[in-house]
């Protein structure tokens, strides 16, 4: 997960929610105010799908697809899975994510959007064998992530995009740990809201 630059531990949600809703207002109101079509130059045919790599802590890690329903909007689903067993040990790791995007100014090489995300990260480690190991422990962690922000992204050659973004998110997580025959220590829970970010990298195509 990456590390936040700003962390306010055990913050209100009813404080949190207003200020991602009042973000999301502007950026609904600000964006309808572009345009890129007129009469005389009307829009250009556009890909209606992408599939890439991203990595954002607002909006999850992994292999990419973006469905673009419209030439202004579009919804990214991400999503990875990593296991990694060595001798006793072994490791696991997920993020899913959600981004809904809505473009601020769009011209053919170059496009400026606000974005509202949602995330999901686990991750856990075994060491040792439980039951039969009495040092044996393991490790989890859970955590939900929101957050809003912008974004801007580069085409080049008319297919490959190279993405970044920045903005607010809200994550809490949970912390559990077992070892000692299965005796779980009470979970540790945390909350956090900063600075959240992220890149990426896409092929626009049309099926």
């Amino acid at each position: 997960m990456p590390n936040i630059l700003i962390i306010i531990h055990e913050l209100n949600m009813k404080k949190i929610i207003p200020l991602f809703v009042a973000l999301l207002c502007f950026t609904a109101s600000f964006a309808q105010t572009t345009s890129t079509a007129t009469p005389q130059n009307p829009p250009e045919s556009y890909p209606m799908h992408e599939l890439g790599l991203t990595g954002s802590s607002i909006s999850g890690s992994g292999f990419s697809y973006s469905f673009i329903f419209v030439e202004e909007m579009r919804l990214k689903f991400s999503g990875i899975y990593y296991y990694n067993k060595n001798n006793e040990n072994e490791s696991h790791w997920a993020s899913v994510g959600l981004e809904f995007q809505r473009n601020f100014i769009k011209y053919k090489a170059l496009r400026i959007y606000g974005l509202f995300g949602l995330s999901y990260w686990y991750d856990k480690d075994l060491n040792g064998v439980l039951n039969v190991d009495p040092y044996a422990s393991t490790v989890a962690n859970n955590s939900f992530g929101i957050g809003v922000g912008y974004g801007i992204e580069v085409t080049l050659w008319k297919h490959v995009t190279l993405g970044a973004n920045i903005g607010y998110e809200y994550e809490t997580g949970k912390k559990e740990y077992s070892g000692f025959y299965r005796n779980t220590i009470n979970p540790s829970y945390s909350k956090r809201l900063g600075i959240g970010g992220g890149g990426s990298v896409g092929f626009l195509f049309n099926l």
